[in-house]
């Protein structure tokens, strides 16, 4: 099971401003074909940044705390954060997304 918790206590909490969702065993259903470059830092690797190109809009589909099928969009800096958090949970770290 692959789970994190994006909430006020972790550095996620800019992105969804107030916003707390579990996210179970995610999933990317569909992403836009326009991809930004853009810097990203991670808490996994301090002091470290780098560009990364990430789908402006994706759907994802995942499962809540209660067990129920979540659907929703995102785009902007909500879409990177959950991009850059799907990468950690695939063993991916922003060391090796920078080729993709």
């Amino acid at each position: 099971m692959q789970a994190y918790l994006l909430s006020g206590d972790t550095a996620t909490v800019w992105c969804f401003r107030g916003l707390h969702q579990v996210l179970i065993n995610p999933v990317i259903a569909e992403s836009k074909e326009e991809k930004n470059i853009t810097e990203e830092k991670c808490l996994s690797i301090p002091g470290t940044s780098r560009f990364v190109y990430r789908a402006e809009k994706i759907n994802v589909t995942a499962l809540d705390a209660f067990g129920n099928t979540i659907n929703f969009s995102a785009s902007g800096t909500l879409s990177i954060c959950i991009q850059h958090m799907i990468d950690h949970m695939n063993g991916i770290l922003l060391t090796k997304s920078l080729s993709q």
